[in-house]
């Protein structure tokens, strides 16, 4: 019987010396993460919880405000404690390719932040927009809340139309095109002759020969303030017949050079 008295001190002694030397770790994330208590020995080191949170960088600290960082690999556990979790969105950076146009956008984000993208200003130039890429297919218009990772944006530019010393815009045919498809009521004028005209003439063009221009041009157009887009052969006639209109009070004249030049297709009477 003593012997068993004995054998039951000696492990009831072993027992509170384990438990003594037992220490208990609490994680607090301020509701971010659940994390379960580490129960370890004394001068033990503890494993690094698993977690993780995209865009931000997480750190485990010995006090609420986040003095001493916790080292996983090096500190040993003296008693029981908690760490305390810090989260630090990460500074994501964002490249313009502006083109020497100027903008005032941030140069980084985070996880954290939304914001619409401010145009940029280029002189001569009407500014169209933020792409993804450098073939500029997808637009962006802003950096959405939750974004990560670094960013590179392309501005996509449209050069303005400039009035010339005659009154009238000299555009490129593309530029022609666009206007047709964005304004129906302007007006495409052929200054060729009527021959010519029948061969093959831009789809919706009005035909006012050159020679007859100055008679029929009050008359038939009327509107002085409606967009008129004036082609010829080679450019030489739409440049001659665009000054005549200028002349006769035309506002929006607009010449875009030669049928030769035009690549979207024509048709014939």
């Amino acid at each position: 019987m003593k012997k068993l008295k004995l054998c039951l001190a000696v492990i009831c002694s072993l027992f509170l010396v384990s438990c003594q030397r037992l220490v208990t770790v609490n994680f607090e994330t301020d509701g971010n993460f659940t994390i379960e208590a580490q129960v370890i020995s004394r001068n033990e080191r503890i494993t690094k919880p698993s977690i993780y949170q995209s865009g931000f960088l997480l750190s485990w600290y010995r006090e609420k405000e986040f003095i001493n960082p916790w080292n996983f690999s090096d500190d040993l556990v003296q008693e029981t404690m908690t760490l305390f979790l810090k989260r630090t969105a990460i500074d994501f950076p964002i490249i313009f390719f502006a083109s020497k146009g100027l903008h005032a956008n941030p140069a980084s984000f985070t996880v954290e932040d939304e914001f619409n993208l401010l145009p940029a200003f280029k002189e001569g130039y009407e500014f169209l927009g933020w792409f993804k890429e450098a073939e500029l297919i997808n637009q962006i218009l802003k950096i959405e809340r939750g974004t990560v990772g670094m960013k590179v944006l392309h501005a996509k530019y449209r050069k303005l139309d400039i009035r010339n010393e005659y009154g009238f815009f000299q555009i490129t045919p593309e530029r022609a095109k666009e206007i047709m498809l964005s304004d129906r009521q302007s007006i495409i004028l052929d200054v060729r002759n009527s021959d010519e005209f029948e061969a093959g003439h831009i789809a919706d063009a009005i035909l006012i020969p050159l020679p007859e221009l100055t008679v029929r041009a009050l008359l038939e157009l009327k509107d002085l303030n409606k967009i008129i887009l004036v082609y010829c052969r080679s450019g030489v006639r739409s440049v001659a017949a665009s000054k005549i209109l200028a002349e006769l009070g035309f506002t929006n004249i607009f010449e875009f050079g030669g049928i030769l030049d035009w690549p979207f297709g024509l048709v014939t009477n």
